[in-house]
């Protein structure tokens, strides 16, 4: 635990940064983990949120946020901005604020709207450009590079259940603080939208591209957060478990470890176990 606790405090600057040598760039997504651990390890909320300040006072001309901030790089991740959103719902969830600075909520509004201007057919498509890196995780057909190029530009399902998950996300967050959202959307008519253009029902697991038979550990364990995989997501869990996806990283486990507790069926025990011997390794 002290080790831990070390290493974490050594990731923290005057804002997390990914590690004190080599990468000291603050990431949404990474810095939402060290967050998480930051509220129980250090029993507190506003280093976490000067973190949430300096993400909201990034801009970009497209609405996206940059691939760290502060940065003058004019590469985005763009799954990464709605990562922000987790971010700041967990914040309010575990500090019991009820209010944000008006940079944080201009930044939510920008984010959200964002994606939900990039809806056709009833899907979100992702980005295409120089600028744009489609990486989702170090793993098997998730980094953004070679043959997941040809689908720049394209819906799949990773940037689609992400988007429920945020629109999720920034429902609770105008709720809590009495901010009037500037989108809406009917998630229903979106989960059943994603359902029906990925699922595979001959091997019981959402493909990440349509029409393919790409079944990743990461993006079926958004389809069971988000609420994409519908009544099947009890199937994609087991499925997972058999060893019938390709592993997410480390950093990404914990939407796996989520997926299989949100299903209730007896995987508390598996889940620590899968964590004892994963990180655990790391300590030894």
């Amino acid at each position: 635990y002290d080790l831990c606790v070390k290493t974490l405090r050594l990731c923290a600057f005057e804002h997390y940064v990914d590690c004190p040598f080599r990468e000291q760039g603050l990431y949404t997504y990474d810095s939402r983990n060290q967050m998480l651990s930051g509220y129980y390890a250090f029993e507190g909320y506003e280093y976490a949120y000067s973190n949430l300040k300096l993400l909201s006072m990034d801009r970009r001309a497209d609405g996206l946020m940059s691939i760290t901030v502060p940065s003058k790089l004019r590469t985005a991740i763009p799954a990464y901005s709605l990562y922000y959103l987790l971010q700041v719902r967990e914040y309010l969830e575990h500090s019991g604020a009820t209010s944000l600075d008006d940079s944080i909520v201009q930044k939510l509004h920008e984010v959200i709207s964002v994606f939900h201007e990039r809806k056709k057919g009833g899907l979100i498509c992702n980005f295409k450009g120089i600028d744009y890196w489609n990486f989702y995780d170090w793993s098997d057909n998730l980094n953004g590079y070679g043959a997941n190029r040809d689908h720049d530009g394209e819906p799949d399902l990773n940037v689609n259940c992400l988007y429920v998950m945020a629109m999720e996300d920034y429902r609770k967050i105008c709720r809590i603080t009495g901010v009037t959202p500037v989108v809406t959307d009917d998630l229903d008519e979106i989960r059943k939208e994603v359902f029906s253009a990925y699922d595979d029902e001959e091997d019981g697991l959402l493909s990440l591209y349509a029409g393919q038979k790409i079944y990743t550990q990461f993006s079926n364990s958004l389809a069971v957060l988000s609420g994409c995989a519908l009544d099947r997501a009890a199937e994609v869990c087991k499925k997972m478990t058999e060893g019938k996806t390709s592993e997410c990283s480390l950093s990404m486990k914990p939407f796996y470890y989520d997926a299989l507790l949100k299903t209730e069926a007896g995987y508390d025990a598996l889940v620590l176990a899968k964590i004892s011997k994963n990180y655990g390794y790391m300590l030894k």
